[in-house]
């Protein structure tokens, strides 16, 4: 079962898996890092991610994930990096990005259907190194 409390790290990404994203995944409270990138994920990406409340790490690159990135990630306060490039993601940048002040130092939503302009919020982080946002061609 994907809902496994001890579950830490989960690495399963270049496995060209297809389907969605198991909502389970945020039954995982220990969860500290997902990498999921270079599969072939559909569909939106589960509100539940946002539950785990130590995960520091989302990888979700390269897959066909649409829909908008979902608040609920608002609630990963020790998120530090989040990377979702190459997918077809919609919808504004969302404001809750620039709460991450402290620890959020990579943001990668490149290669996506994003539209808006950056949140202010992300121009106060002082952690943010890398910020990777141009928009897809497609």
């Amino acid at each position: 079962s994907l809902g496994n409390t001890r579950l830490i790290m989960s690495d399963l990404s270049y496995n060209y898996l297809s389907g969605k994203i198991p909502s389970t995944l945020g039954n995982c409270p220990r969860l500290q890092s997902l990498d999921l990138t270079l599969n072939n994920l559909q569909g939106k990406i589960p509100e539940s991610l946002g539950q785990p409340s130590m995960l520091q790490s989302l990888s979700l690159d390269v897959n066909l994930l649409d829909g908008e990135i979902p608040s609920s990630l608002a609630r990963c306060s020790r998120l530090e990096k989040l990377s979702c490039c190459g997918n077809r993601l919609t919808g504004q940048l969302p404001s809750f990005l620039g709460q991450f002040r402290a620890q959020l130092y990579y943001l990668d939503l490149s290669e996506n259907l994003l539209v808006g302009s950056l949140p202010a919020s992300l121009g106060k982080s002082s952690s943010l190194s890398i910020l990777m946002v141009a928009r897809s061609s497609l």
